[in-house]
C-alpha cells in the first residue's frame, strides 16, 4: 500500500463524511459529481485501481506507464491516486504544451496508455497522433475519459529507457529549449515533500484549498492536492478556464474574484504574475480575498514591492523556491518563519550548500533522476544553476541564474537561443535578441535591412509564433538597422549577444518603435 492510499484510508475512517474533493463543474449522467467525501473517494479509488490493473497496451503487454492529459477535476486527482496505488507510473501531460512538445513527450516517455478528456488533441498530432486509437471510454468522477492505446498495426515493440526503482510519476518540465524533460519521482520523494510541507505550513482539516495552477504542474500536484489530502482538508478542483486562465500567458482576474466571492477558500498557490493580479483584486474587491489564510508563491522571483503591497493589504503571502528535480519545494517561508526577500528555510530533509561562486548545491539524495540519464551529482551534491546565499538564521535568498534562461513572471523557463534561432531563420531577420525575463510577455530586438517593412516583420513573427508554445512567443518587438557588434558593445568577444547591453539599448529606442504582434491578439504594453 502506498503512503497516499494509507492516508486516504485513515481519513475515510476518521472523517468519512468530510468533503475531500469538490467542483462546481459537473456533467450529466449516472456519474454526476459535485463533491466527494473521503469515504466515497476511497471507494472510487479502489474501483479505479481494479480497472487500471486490468488495462493492457500494445501487443497485450501490461500497461505500466499511463499518460494523463486532463483538465483540473476530481477525475484527475482520483486517477493520480489510483495509479500510485497499483504501482503504475503516471505521466501528467501539461495541457499548455504545444503539439510539438506533446509529441516529444509521448515518444520520450514510452507511454503504454493515454487517459484524456481531449482525444482530439492527440489525433491532431500528425503521424504520432494517428498511432493512437480509442480503446474504450469511461465516466470517472463526472468526466468522460477516453482510454487511448497504441495501434499494433505497423509498429514493433519499442525499446525504451528503464525507470529507476519505485518511480511512480514522471513530471515533465517544458524544457528551456522546448524539448520536454522528464524527472522520475519516487513514492518516497513525494511523501517527504508533502509531509514536511503539511507540517511546515501548519495545514489542518479546516482548510479549503483551490487549485489555481494546473495539476500537471508538480507544485500544485504536491503542495496543493497531496497536502490537502494529508491534512484531511478539502481540495477544490475546477476547469482552468472557469477560474480565469486564457492559455498560459493570460488570466482574467475579474473571473477569479467572482469565483472567490461565490465560494471563499483558505489557500492558493500562485506564480508571481497571478500574485500581481491578486493584489489588484484585493484592492478592488477586498471581500473576495478576506478568507485567505495562506497564499504560497513560487515559480519565479517575486518583486519586493509586491510582497510589501501584500502585507499592507493583509494578504498572507509566503514566497518559496523549488525544483521538479527535488520533488517541487526546496524551501519556503511559513507563518512561523517568514523573512521578506528570502524564499524561506529549506524543508527538513533538504541539504543545501552554497559554493564559493555563489551557486546553490543540493544533497544528491534529495534529487530525482531524469528519464534516460542520471543526474550529474558531484560527490553527493547537485548543482542547481541558481545563485544565492543563506543568512545566519538559515533563510535562503535567490540571486539569479548562471545561464541565460529567461524566467517569465508566469514561472515558465525559456532559452532565448531557442527562439532566436527560429527568428533568424526568417529571411527578413538578420539578428535577434530575446528579452523579457521577469515579465509576462517576451520582447525581441530585431536587426533588419532598412527596406524591410513592418508588415514583413509582422508576418515573420507570426510564422515563428505558430510553432512556439504560448509562453515562448514574441509579443512585442523593436527594429534596428544597426547590427550587433563587438565594437558597439552589443556582442561579447565570443560573438554572443551582450544581453545586459542589448536590454539597455532596447529601452533607449523610441517608444513608437515598440510594436505588438497584433496578429497574435497581444495588446500594446
Amino acid at each position: 500500500m502506498t503512503w497516499l492510499l494509507a492516508i486516504l484510508r485513515e481519513q475515510a475512517q476518521q472523517q468519512p463524511d468530510k468533503i475531500a474533493l469538490c467542483t462546481s463543474s459537473v456533467t450529466t449522467g449516472s456519474d454526476l459529481v459535485g463533491s466527494i467525501s473521503y469515504a466515497a473517494l476511497l471507494t472510487r479509488v479502489e474501483l479505479a485501481t481494479d480497472w487500471l490493473s486490468g488495462l493492457t497496451g500494445a501487443f497485450g503487454q501490461p500497461a505500466e506507464r499511463i499518460g494523463l492529459l486532463l483538465d483540473n477535476s476530481p477525475a484527475w486527482a482520483l486517477l493520480d491516486i489510483a495509479c500510485m496505488s497499483v504501482n503504475k507510473t503516471l505521466i501528467p501531460i501539461p495541457a499548455f504544451f504545444s503539439p510539438t512538445q506533446i509529441t516529444g513527450l509521448l515518444v520520450d516517455a514510452g507511454i503504454d496508455l493515454l487517459l484524456t478528456d481531449q482525444p482530439e488533441r492527440i489525433k491532431a498530432l500528425g503521424d504520432v497522433g494517428q498511432a493512437w486509437a480509442v480503446a474504450e471510454t469511461r465516466s470517472i468522477a463526472g468526466r468522460l475519459i477516453s482510454c487511448l492505446a497504441p495501434k499494433e498495426t505497423g509498429i514493433a515493440p519499442r525499446l525504451r529507457c528503464p525507470l529507476p526503482a519505485d518511480t511512480v510519476k514522471i513530471t515533465y518540465t517544458s524544457g528551456s529549449t522546448g524539448d520536454p524533460k522528464g524527472v522520475c519521482l519516487s513514492n518516497e520523494s513525494l511523501r517527504r515533500v508533502a509531509t514536511e510541507l503539511t507540517a511546515t505550513m501548519n495545514i489542518d482539516s479546516s482548510y479549503h484549498h483551490l487549485c489555481l495552477l494546473p495539476l500537471a504542474v508538480l507544485l500544485e500536484n504536491v503542495a496543493g492536492l497531496y497536502v490537502a489530502l494529508l491534512a484531511g482538508a478539502t481540495c477544490r478542483l475546477e476547469p482552468l478556464a472557469s477560474l480565469g486562465w486564457r492559455g498560459m500567458t493570460d488570466f482574467k482576474f475579474s473571473q477569479l474574484a467572482a469565483v472567490l466571492l461565490e465560494q471563499p477558500v483558505d489557500s492558493l498557490i500562485l506564480v508571481p504574475e497571478l500574485l500581481t493580479g491578486l493584489l489588484t483584486v484585493a484592492q478592488q474587491q477586498p471581500d473576495s480575498v478576506k478568507s485567505l489564510r495562506l497564499v504560497a508563491v513560487g515559480g519565479a522571483a517575486v518583486p519586493a514591492g509586491e510582497l510589501a503591497a501584500a502585507e499592507r493589504l493583509g494578504l498572507p503571502v509566503y514566497q518559496g523556491y523549488g525544483l521538479s528535480e527535488c520533488g517541487s519545494v526546496v524551501a519556503v517561508n511559513c507563518p512561523v518563519n517568514n523573512r521578506a526577500g528570502s524564499v524561506g528555510k529549506p524543508l527538513p530533509h533538504q541539504r543545501l550548500k552554497i559554493a564559493d561562486d555563489g551557486q546553490i548545491w543540493i544533497g544528491g539524495q534529495g534529487v530525482s533522476p531524469y528519464l534516460g540519464r542520471e543526474q550529474e551529482v558531484d560527490d553527493g551534491w547537485w548543482a542547481t544553476g541558481d545563485r544565492g546565499h543563506l543568512d545566519d538564521n538559515g533563510y535562503l535568498y535567490i540571486e539569479g541564474r548562471y545561464d541565460n534562461l529567461l524566467l517569465t513572471s508566469f514561472g515558465r523557463n525559456v532559452s532565448p537561443e531557442w527562439v532566436e534561432l527560429l527568428l533568424v531563420d526568417q529571411p527578413v531577420i538578420q539578428q535577434a535578441v530575446l528579452l523579457g525575463g521577469g515579465q509576462r510577455q517576451l520582447k525581441a530586438l530585431l536587426v533588419v535591412a532598412a527596406e524591410t517593412s513592418d508588415q514583413q516583420i509582422e508576418q515573420a513573427l507570426v510564422a515563428v509564433n505558430q510553432d512556439l508554445p504560448d509562453y515562448a512567443r514574441v509579443s512585442q518587438w523593436r527594429r534596428n538597422e544597426q547590427r550587433l557588434t563587438l565594437a558597439n558593445g552589443l556582442l561579447t568577444r565570443g560573438g554572443l549577444p551582450n544581453r545586459v547591453a542589448v536590454a539597455d539599448f532596447y529601452r533607449q529606442l523610441p517608444l513608437s518603435d515598440d510594436n505588438p504582434v497584433v496578429n497574435r491578439g497581444v495588446s500594446h504594453a
